[in-house]
């Protein structure tokens, strides 16, 4: 966020009770009673909140943020509009006026300026009506929002409101916009902060009438201490006016306070356990850096040590809970966790040298045998490769790879022979060869012609030379590579690729695994064009010419949609251009009545969900689901309890029917709210085994949809 400014504002009452009767001259200049001009206002001042005593900052940035959002945690508010608009009509600019007001224009968004609940909503007062001065106790339409601290917040004056009573909204939120409703003069925006319900002052001071709403403490000498409260540059949480201390769960958000209240910031030790806590005070979980440090803090806080698994992966915290890297040694065995701490496993490559992990992470040395091959580690864990001497045989490890060779093997323009164990075979003779003290191996025939096995490889030799390359023997061709070994299956040659048979033989005028293979042995693909519609792992595609659709294909009368990887939409919704298009199992796009998720819809001769309007008698609601009126009618509610309801173990019965094989009980209890609750739920309900009416239970209500 690039922040231009920031403002502190303060309402202070020795700052803000200043001449009344000239303020008021002063508005009534203007043309309505509460407001006046006024630049905004100086910085380095402060807003002193009912019983609260805490701190708003505004923060001045781009206009296309659209809000200014301030910290939540510390008990922090939001301005309530996206720029900071003249205060119009200060703190008690005229009698009885316990608020501030803010010129803007008609339709400015109005922002909560702190997490609630919504208590009471006026939404039905025309904007600027002579006959509507008192709609709404003079406030026209209005939001009341009660915060968690016990303190309320009230927005009056809106043209439009986009919250109901019992909803939940978080600082912030959009709930209005700026209107000329009630008894007012121009468009502004009445914001005021009271004690409780009625409008009644901490300290005991008389409520005022219960049908208005304008009490604000403006001085600490006549509050209660709520909630957060910040003295002698030190945060202090007051419950009841009272500091508290130890642990605090305010927002949601846990905080320590000392043994004199003071908020701690930083590590902390309780009860054996370390916790950290941010700079405002919130206890961190999760991961952490801290200092070019990484820490893990569990869900409930608490600093991790030794092996921890975290998403799945291993990672590795010392006793002061720091995360280690590169290589450790824990309890005698050797182990690797990456630059992120994470343990690996498996084959590394760690500085210069291949190591390999087993599956708990643990470095292993010596023999290994990984999947099928073996392979030697020394003391260190380093992979050797070449000629190696181990336990008094030589072995010799595959350059490329470090895995063991076994059987005939030329090195170095050298035959050697490998048992089945590795070690090189020495002073002996082995399929006509004569093997010597070094293991290298000479054939006994002083000149070799025709063919010869060597082990599991074919070679052919003429006048004691082997051949390679392509030979052409008895009619027949072949290939052999470098070391003189024959060659069977496909082979690329000089950039031509050729099939050699199991016999040696070379392939020709054939077609072998979509390949066309000439007379030479020459093999060229043959090429396969895609059209139409082609099943693929069991998803539908439509080519043209091998190239992949994608978007709307139009087939005679028929519509379909493909995906940008080319699948085709089946049993779903999309949604393009503000329109919602429905495609059956088929794929085609579905016109007329929709039946999905036990709900019904209608889209247009375009295929476009309906969102309004009547159709066949049934009235399309804004989502687009269809209902008959009556007790069909999703305004239709019946309010019961939803922990009752969901104890059913699954079922809801309808209280209604009566016949003898349909089960059905009534359900009592009052309206009940599920904090746990935290989505919508629909439960169908069977009676004598069909489908009967529906049960949609939200956060406040039970609705029950008839069939």
């Amino acid at each position: 966020m690039n922040h231009k400014r920031k403002y502190l504002v303060v309402f202070l009452l020795a700052t803000i009770v200043i001449n009344s009767l000239q303020i008021v001259a002063n508005a009534s200049s203007f043309g309505f009673m509460d407001s006046f001009e006024n630049p905004m206002l100086p910085e380095e001042e402060e807003l002193v909140l009912p019983g609260m005593y805490e701190e708003v900052s505004i923060e001045d940035i781009p206009t296309e943020s659209r809000v200014i959002v301030r910290s939540a945690e510390a008990g922090r508010w939001i301005w309530p509009t996206a720029e900071f608009y003249p205060v119009i009509c200060k703190y008690l600019c005229y009698k009885n006026h316990h608020a501030i007001d803010l010129y803007a224009p008609t339709g400015t968004a109005v922002y909560a300026g702190r997490a609630g609940v919504v208590e009471q909503v006026i939404s039905t007062c025309p904007n600027m009506s002579a006959n509507q001065k008192e709609c709404g106790g003079g406030y026209g339409n209005y939001i009341t929002i009660k915060h968690a601290t016990g303190v309320y917040s009230r927005y009056a004056h809106l043209n439009s409101v986009d919250v109901k009573k019992g909803q939940k909204v978080s600082a912030g939120q959009k709930i209005g916009t700026i209107g000329t409703s009630g008894r007012v003069g121009a468009a502004h925006l009445h914001f005021e902060i009271r004690q409780d319900t009625r409008g009644m002052a901490a300290g005991g001071w008389d409520p005022l009438d219960s049908t208005r709403f304008n009490y604000v403490l403006p001085s600490e000498k006549n509050s209660a201490k709520v909630g957060w409260v910040k003295e002698s540059n030190q945060w202090y949480y007051y419950k009841g006016g009272k500091k508290q201390t130890g642990w605090q769960k305010v927002d949601g958000t846990w905080y320590y306070l000392n043994s004199s209240g003071v908020m701690q910031t930083g590590w902390l030790k309780d009860r054996g356990t370390w916790y950290y806590l941010k700079s405002s005070g919130a206890m961190a979980t999760g991961w952490q850096k801290i200092n070019g440090t990484w820490y893990y803090l569990n869900s409930s806080g608490a600093m991790q040590t030794g092996w921890q698994k975290v998403d799945g992966t291993w990672y590795y915290f010392n006793s002061s809970g720091a995360m280690l890297t590169g290589w450790q040694k824990i309890n005698g065995t050797w182990y690797y966790m990456n630059s992120s701490g994470a343990m690996q496993t498996g084959w590394q490559n760690i500085g210069g040298a291949r190591y390999y992990l087993n599956s708990s992470g643990a470095m292993l040395t010596g023999w290994q045998k990984v999947d099928g091959t073996w392979y030697y580690l020394n003391s260190s864990g380093a992979m050797l490769i070449g000629w190696q001497d181990i336990g008094g045989a030589r072995y010799y490890l595959n350059l490329s790879n470090g895995a063991m060779l076994t059987g005939w093997q030329k090195i170095d323009g050298n035959w050697y022979y490998f048992y089945s164990g590795g070690s090189m075979a020495t002073n002996t003779e082995i399929d006509g060869w004569s093997i010597d003290a070094n293991g290298v191996a000479t054939k006994i025939e002083a000149v070799q012609n025709g063919w010869l096995q060597v082990g599991n490889d074919t070679l052919y030799y003429i006048e004691g030379i082997a051949q390679t390359g392509l030979v052409d023997i008895e009619g027949s061709r072949y290939y052999f590579n470098e070391n003189g070994m024959m060659q069977t299956g496909w082979q690329i040659i000089d950039n031509v690729k050729y099939y050699f048979y199991e016999s040696g033989q070379m392939a020709t005028n054939t077609e072998i695994d979509g390949w066309s293979i000439d007379a030479n042995g020459v093999a060229t693909k043959i090429e396969v064009v895609l059209n139409g519609w082609q099943k693929i792992d069991g998803d539908w595609y439509y080519y043209v010419n091998n190239v992949k659709q994608t978007g709307w294909l139009t087939l005679g009368n028929d519509k379909y949609y493909l995906k940008a990887d080319g699948k085709m939409m089946s049993d779903e919704w999309l949604t393009q251009n503000n329109k919602k298009y429905y495609f059956a199992a088929n794929g085609l796009m579905k016109k007329g009545w929709v039946e999905w998720r036990h709900q019904w819809y209608y889209t247009n001769q375009n295929g476009e969900m309906l969102t309004s309007g009547t159709v066949d008698g049934w009235i399309i609601t804004p989502s687009g689901m269809a209902y008959l009126p009556g007790r069909m009618n999703p305004d239709y509610v019946v309010n019961k309890s939803i922990e009752r309801l969901l104890n059913l173990e699954g079922f809801v019965y309808n209280p209604n029917l009566t016949s003898s094989n349909a089960k059905h009980t009534t359900i009592t209890g009052q309206p009940g709210y599920d904090e746990a609750l935290t989505e919508a739920v629909v439960v169908e309900v069977l009676t004598s085994g069909k489908s009967q009416f529906n049960v949609y239970l939200d956060e406040n209500t039970v609705h029950i949809f008839i069939k």
